[in-house]
């Protein structure tokens, strides 16, 4: 079980989100890879500076497949569950916040791929 499946302990223990954003990218990341190939991270790199992952158009899929719904769909996930999340395309859900109190925000996530991007290319 990964780090961000276990949604359910972070109600009981102090879990540092940032470090969580960074696990969902992660594996995120690796979906990309396995769907959309190696190319990925050049294209997006390609559009870093408008990157705004709380925006539907110009989040990590909706600049990789043309929209955050298309890019969902594309790779077999719900654009309105916990997929999306899980692997940090999305924060968690208003259900998750009601349950655990807690969330990835948009700018822990937007950090977490410039920062993966930035490490893909060699920068960091």
């Amino acid at each position: 079980m990964s780090f961000c499946d276990n949604r359910i302990a972070y109600a009981y223990i102090d879990v540092d989100m940032a470090e969580l954003a960074k696990q969902c990218v992660d594996e995120g990341a690796a979906r990309l890879d396995e769907t959309y190939g190696d190319g990925w991270v050049l294209d997006l790199d390609a559009q870093i500076e408008q990157l705004d992952v709380s925006e539907c158009g110009s989040c990590v899929l909706g600049i990789l497949y043309g929209g955050y719904t298309t890019g969902c769909n594309h790779l077999g996930m719900s654009s309105l569950g916990y997929d999306a999340a899980e692997l940090g395309f999305d924060t968690q859900s208003w259900r998750d916040r009601e349950r655990y109190g807690k969330q990835v925000t948009y700018e822990q996530l937007q950090e977490a791929w410039e920062e993966l991007i930035a490490y893909r290319l060699g920068r960091s």
